[in-house]
């Protein structure tokens, strides 16, 4: 990136702030907030700021998870090899049914019998269709490392996609398993 272009951004995200800023501070607080009116428009602005810096980090984690599964099908298709192994990956989409079906749910109430049965269905699909596949295909290439060339090694190398996977585990555990059933309110 060339210093124009840093400072266009660096510039541009100043102002972009400075507006979000300025535009809270002609809002009316809240009755009894009157005093902390700074501290209103401080989250409001670090609201916005988290906003678009998660949905930037979650569209890289996207783009970087598609771009190998491109990268891998386009190898098994073109060279009309590993299209088991490739086949075999599409396992984990089982689990994805599940996860999405759970983030809709949520928007109703973690409460719902649906969200509950959805949860832990996701958890065992999570367990059979992401770990156990994942950990099979991690170890059928430390088998055949031998036999593969290093770039299909290090394309087909689990390693990115088993952090990825570990991540999201313990944030579904901690979200559905780990939490305290009896907190009131803790229904978000």
């Amino acid at each position: 990136m060339d210093l124009g272009s840093a400072l266009l951004a660096v510039g541009g995200s100043v102002c972009s702030f400075k507006l979000v800023n300025a535009l809270v501070r002609r809002l009316q607080a809240p009755q009894g907030a009157d005093s902390k009116a700074w501290k209103l428009r401080n989250i409001v602005t670090s609201l916005v700021h988290s906003s678009v810096s998660g949905t930037w980090a979650v569209l890289w984690c996207v783009l970087l998870h598609h771009s190998l599964v491109i990268s891998c099908f386009s190898l098994a298709v073109s060279s009309r090899l590993y299209v088991g192994f490739a086949v075999l990956s599409l396992l984990v989409e089982i689990n994805t049914v599940f996860l999405h079906t759970r983030q809709l749910l949520l928007l109703a109430s973690r409460r719902a019998v649906a969200y509950r049965v959805t949860s832990l269905l996701n958890l065992a699909t999570f367990l059979v269709f992401r770990v156990f596949t994942l950990g099979w295909m991690t170890h059928w290439l430390d088998g055949h490392k031998d036999q593969l060339p290093p770039f299909v090694l290090a394309l087909g190398t689990v390693a990115g996609i088993t952090v990825m996977n570990a991540v999201l585990l313990y944030r579904l555990l901690r979200a559905d398993v780990l939490t305290d059933k009896r907190t009131p309110g803790s229904d978000h």
